[in-house]
């Protein structure tokens, strides 16, 4: 406020309002900077947070030149075998700052933010979409592993297959070709074309033993038995391992959910007025700014009342520690004495509460009492419309009522003109009313 203030005001001719835009940094919202701005008509405008690199100008347009005159201005420097020092830099900083920082980049940042002209179109609607995820890293905390015992099996490219209606002998197949077998509609038909459009995805089992033929020995079968049976067993370890990495899944997802979710750490000091755009100076946020204020103040001052009952209450155990062996040798006088004493600090104590209490009593009274003169303020209000909107109705009805008395008053004096109108027609003299005299 130290540069905007004084420069803006020498252009302010017209003692007019003033606009100062600013990003929504806790520092800019306290009583002091609103106090002041709101004495020198001027209007702050805190941006929405997230959104400096669309509407902020230095962010849009100013800091990209300056960013590359410096970096241009290092490289000719290094050209030039100079070396950049405490000395020099403030030199060298000033004159990429006048290359970069002129009045036509200025402007065009504030042309582009939509802000100066005022263009609300300049953003477009893309910006105002959610953001995307980008993250690179896994969502889980073990990676997903295919099991040791299966297999992604393709289907290759579309042929054609003929099956002819003969009985197959008893031969060793595998998985697959059973599955397949029981998926064929009937094996009777002499000649069978099949056209796969469409690759599929399926897994099956790695080694798994074959199938023995009906007329199988029982060696055969014995031997078979034991492969099935070492085959569950690497089974079994798998399924161990699987439900050792899901048991570590859910351990970091309840890690991740109690640190989402836990309510014991602290919380970070709110933003006044969220996350949105906020007009600072307005009498909303200044009673808002006013309230976070005296909280802290009652706070520093309890505070502080119990820094003091603390030493209150050290000092008097100190003491009564002290005097203990002395109303041991002494007797009953110093044990009256010390009773005293100890009833003094609990009187103390009970005059604390009691003050207490009544600060809290004459609070909830005053707010009361101004409450009940907002509801008679209000109650008086709607009086008065009343009586208004009655002598209102009581006036129309006296207007009525004297027409209604000088409607007999007007058809008499109506009536009297015609009299008066028939009277004269019966007496003119211009009338004959001879029977011989024509139409």
């Amino acid at each position: 406020m130290n540069d905007f203030e004084p420069t803006t005001t020498e252009r302010n001719t017209t003692n007019g309002w003033r606009l100062l835009i600013l990003d929504g940094h806790n520092s800019h919202c306290t009583y002091g900077f609103v106090l002041f701005c709101e004495s020198k008509r001027i209007i702050v405008l805190c941006l929405p947070s997230h959104t400096t690199h669309r509407l902020q100008p230095c962010d849009v347009g100013v800091f990209g030149p300056l960013a590359s005159s410096w970096k241009a201005e290092v490289n000719s420097m290094g050209r030039q075998y100079r070396k950049i020092t405490k000395y020099n830099l403030l030199q060298i900083y000033h004159n990429t700052r006048q290359r970069a920082l002129t009045a036509t980049t200025i402007r065009a940042s504030f042309r582009k933010t939509g802000i100066c002209p005022l263009d609300p179109t300049v953003i477009p609607d893309v910006a105002f979409e959610p953001a995307l995820n980008t993250t690179i890293q896994a969502a889980q905390p073990v990676p997903t592993v295919l099991s040791s015992l299966l297999e992604d099996v393709s289907s290759v490219s579309p042929t054609t297959t003929t099956q002819t209606s003969t009985t197959p002998l008893p031969t060793e197949r595998t998985d697959t070709e059973i599955l397949e077998t029981e998926m064929s509609t009937s094996a009777s038909i002499s000649t069978r074309t099949s056209d796969i459009d469409k690759p599929t995805s399926a897994f099956r089992l790695v080694n798994f033993p074959s199938r023995l033929p009906a007329y199988a020995s029982r060696d055969t079968i014995m031997h078979q038995n034991k492969e099935l049976w070492a085959y569950c067993i690497e089974a079994r370890r798998q399924m161990e391992a699987d439900h050792a990495s899901k048991q570590l899944m859910d351990a970091e997802n309840q890690r991740l959910q109690n640190r989402l979710f836990d309510k014991t750490t602290k919380p970070t000091r709110r933003k006044e007025g969220g996350s949105s755009a906020r007009h600072m100076t307005s009498q909303e946020n200044i009673i808002a700014l006013v309230k976070d204020i005296w909280k802290g103040a009652m706070a520093d001052v309890l505070k502080e009342l119990t820094e003091r009952q603390n030493t209150r209450d050290g000092k008097w155990k100190a003491l009564v520690k002290v005097l203990e062996p002395l109303v041991k040798k002494i007797g009953g006088k110093q044990k009256a004495a010390l009773k005293e004493l100890e009833a003094e600090r609990q009187r103390e104590e009970k005059e604390r509460k009691a003050m207490e209490q009544a600060r809290k009593k004459a609070e909830a009274e005053a707010r009361k009492q101004c409450a009940k003169e907002q509801k008679a303020a209000q109650k008086a209000t709607q009086k008065a419309a009343k009586d208004a909107e009655r002598a209102a109705k009581q006036a129309e009805k006296a207007v009525k009522q004297a027409e209604k008395a000088l409607q007999p008053k007007k058809r008499a004096s109506r009536k009297q003109k015609v009299d008066e109108l028939t009277v004269d027609e019966n007496t003119d003299p211009t009338i004959d009313e001879s029977p011989n005299k024509r139409p």
